[in-house]
Parts: C-alpha cells; structure tokens; sequence
C-alpha cells in the first residue's frame, strides 16, 4: 500500500493494495467481536472431527453498538496554525527522512508526518515544484498556506503527483507571482512492513532519494518539523478558532457529551483523508479512496461526560462529525466506479 519498499524492480508498485485500519481479513470474529458465517463454521469443523463429545459453552452475548447524533465541527487549526505550535524544529541544508532527525532522545521517528518548510523570495507565476526520486509515502503541497496538491479522492489519483508510484514528479504552482512565499511539503508515514528481503529495509519516511526543485533550481536551507500527533502534544492545544471554508491540511475539533459509552463507528465518507483523534488517542486513519469508510471506536475509550474528537484532515472537511452503528467498506476505484 505504501512506499516502504522500494528497491528498483523488487518491489510491488504496480497498484492499490491497502491493509485496513481495522485487519478484518476474513475472521472468525470481527473487530468488534460479532460473530461471522466463518465463526459457525469454525465451530462445526472442531465438533465434526472432535473425537470427545464436550459440550460447547454458551455463545456470549454480542456488545451493542449505538449511532450518536451527529455534532457539528467547533474549532480549527491551520497547517500554518498547527506548525506554529509544534515544539521541535530541525535547521539543516539537506533534506532527512524522519528517522534521522535528532529528536526524542535523538533515536529520531518513528510515525506521523514530516514537514519540509522552505522560504522562496521572488516566486514567478507559473513556477513549478520536481521532487526527484520517490516521496515516502506521500506529500501534500501547500504555498502560503493554500493547497497546491490534488485532492485524493480516486484509487486512480495516486498516479499522479504527490504519491509512492511515480518518480521524479512536478507540480504546477499556479499563476501568481509571489514576492515572498512560505513553502511546505506535508509527507506522510504511510506505514512499514516487517518481511521481505534484507536490502528492503531500508524504510526511511519522508523525502530522501533526491532534491527538490523549484523551476529547475534545487532548494536548500529546510527547516523540518515533525508532526507526531503525541497525546501530551495534542492535549495542549489552544488557540482554536471558528471553522472557515478552508482547503488543505487543517486541525478540527469537537466535544461530545455521551451519558452512556457504547460502542460505535466514526463514519468519515464524507471527509476525504486524514486522521482521527478520541481523546487523545490517535484512533486511525481513513479515506475516501477506501476500502474502509468507518472507524470502530470502542466504547471504552470514551468517557461518561465531555469527549474530545480531533480530526486531521488533508484536504477537504466536512462540517461534522458522523457515527454509525455498522461498519461500511467501499472502494473508489475511479470517479465512475465504487466497490462495496
């Protein structure tokens, strides 16, 4: 699904091929514990070829699930916003992938997203952007904070600009002309895999194998950020203001009351790719591309009272937050084509 592994013509880069947040491969029990036609099953099997004649336990009862109402989004954070409030910066002239950046006890890190943020005086119109090499995993491109990137909203748009499976790639940066500009590319850490051959290890996250450019001329001096989404780090945040129509990567924040936490699902087919934050427990992600449309929020992580939900969002919001009491996969192959 991601680019952890490139190595010339070993790896496998030939489409969409996502492990879902919630590894309901087919099991015996889904991931909020339901009983599945391969539970039954199952079960059948073991008392066929069983020789003893035991008697089974009684099935336990299945946990209920509740859809909540929906709440609306109450504050926002900017990319801008949010990269004012992260505490660790990293000035150097090369670009570094995220491993090697000297931060948390300089073993650098692990997850999240990695930030490349650099100042360009006198931007012509019609400017472009070429990163050479392959971004690992993926990057979205804002300039003075308005996204240059294309929304992902098709498993086909990750054959453009900005994803694991295309090298060497350039991004129009519009028509203005911009005496000073402020530019930032988002990389996100899709994930790892911990099998294959040793020479595929080589796992680092961000953007490494090559420079980057801007209308032919490689950039240097890079002020790298990382966003690592740390629950200490998430609960200080302050400073939020009224949701806008925004576009581009932005922080999202409401506060439900619950008297009774039950299990439910995030329902996020209306938001586009992102994170999803529950009281400061980084949940999972979602995107529209699919398969998975839902998050399973178990209800012991919510709380009697006052939650908190955050949402990370990379390119378009909705205006609320949804829930479901069943789980939803569906697959946007193309514009033209949905797989449920």
């Amino acid at each position: 699904m991601n680019g952890a592994n490139l190595d010339n013509g070993l790896s496998d880069n030939s489409g969409y091929q996502p492990d879902t947040t919630s590894y309901d491969y087919d099991p015996p029990l889904a991931e909020n514990g339901d009983y599945t036609i391969k539970y039954v099953m199952v079960k059948e099997l073991l008392k066929k070829y069983n020789p003893i004649g035991t008697r089974l336990p009684q099935t336990p009862h299945l946990v209920p699930r509740v859809a909540y109402n929906s709440h609306l989004i109450q504050g926002q954070l900017t990319l801008d916003e949010i990269i004012d409030r992260i505490p660790h910066r990293v000035f150097t002239k090369q670009l570094k992938p995220m491993e090697q950046l000297p931060i948390n006890n300089m073993s650098g890190q692990s997850y999240g997203y990695v930030i490349y943020r650099h100042r360009l005086f006198h931007l012509p119109s019609y400017s472009h952007v070429r990163i050479n090499g392959r971004v690992c995993d993926t990057v979205v491109v804002t300039l003075n904070d308005q996204l240059m990137s294309r929304p992902l909203d098709t498993a086909s748009d990750l054959d453009a600009f900005g994803f694991w499976k295309v090298a060497n790639s350039t991004l129009e940066l519009g028509s203005n002309l911009y005496s000073y500009s402020v530019l930032d590319l988002m990389v996100e850490n899709w994930g790892r895999v911990g099998y294959g051959k040793l020479s595929q290890f080589n796992q680092f996250k961000g953007i490494w194998q090559g420079g980057v450019y801007v209308n032919n001329e490689q950039l240097q001096d890079w002020e790298i950020l990382p966003l690592e989404f740390k629950k200490s780090w998430t609960k200080s945040l302050t400073g939020w203001h009224v949701p806008s129509k925004y576009t581009g990567p932005a922080l999202f924040k409401t506060d439900i009351f619950i008297e009774n936490p039950q299990d439910t699902y995030l329902d996020m087919q209306n938001w586009c790719k992102g994170i999803v934050i529950v009281n400061n427990f980084v949940l999972g992600r979602y995107s529209k591309i699919g398969p998975q449309q839902t998050l399973y929020l178990p209800g012991p992580f919510l709380r009697k009272g006052w939650n908190k939900i955050l949402i990370f969002e990379h390119y378009r919001a909705a205006d609320k937050v949804s829930f479901t009491d069943q789980p939803v996969f569906k697959t946007r192959t193309s514009k033209k084509k949905v797989i449920e």
